[in-house]
């Protein structure tokens, strides 16, 4: 089929065509469009991966939960104030660092974090009041079933109030006070 410029059959396609103005404003908003997503995906990529202390001693209570049953034997997790950060250690091995990016838990900073034992019950008695808990550890054991005895975590940054977190033998969740 030959077309012959001029006849009705080509203005028949002419009228179903895209004009050029058409074409060039389409590709533009697909331009814009693009260069809007790369811009917010690359805002989203540059985002600093800052973990809050309490995130932080999540993941490192996972971690020593791991190894010591990947390991078969006792991991330990203590807070080290020279280093700013949380350290997981098999027997005096260090097998990661946690750190902290609060400057107050630095070596020049007044925060700590600090380790308790919760008080045990008497018999079918109610646990005492764990703000009474007075037992402090230096380390927290994790043995090769991934359990640990029951402790709370102090969290005091020298400039929010203390933070006080309670966590059972086979958890990496904190549990609510019931106070």
């Amino acid at each position: 089929m030959t077309l012959v410029i001029g006849t009705k059959e080509n203005e028949h396609f002419a009228q179903k065509a895209f004009s050029l103005i058409e074409i060039v404003l389409v590709l533009a908003l697909i331009a814009l469009a693009t260069s809007a997503v790369i811009l917010n995906f690359d805002s989203f990529i540059g985002k600093e991966t800052r973990l809050s202390t309490r995130e932080s001693l999540s993941q490192a209570i996972r971690y020593a939960r791991i190894e010591a049953a990947k390991q078969q034997t006792l991991t330990e997790l203590y807070f080290n104030q020279e280093q700013g950060a949380l350290v997981v250690a098999l027997s005096t091995k260090t097998l990661k660092t946690f750190p902290l990016s609060d400057p107050n838990f630095q070596s020049t900073g007044n925060g700590a974090i600090t380790f308790f034992l919760i008080p045990p019950a008497e018999g079918l008695k109610p646990f005492p009041s764990i703000r009474n808990a007075d037992f402090e550890l230096e380390r927290i054991q994790f043995n090769s079933d991934r359990s640990s005895t029951p402790f709370i975590v102090n969290i005091d940054d020298g400039i929010n109030p203390e933070e006080t977190i309670v966590f059972d033998p086979f958890s990496h969740f904190p549990r609510q006070i019931d106070e």
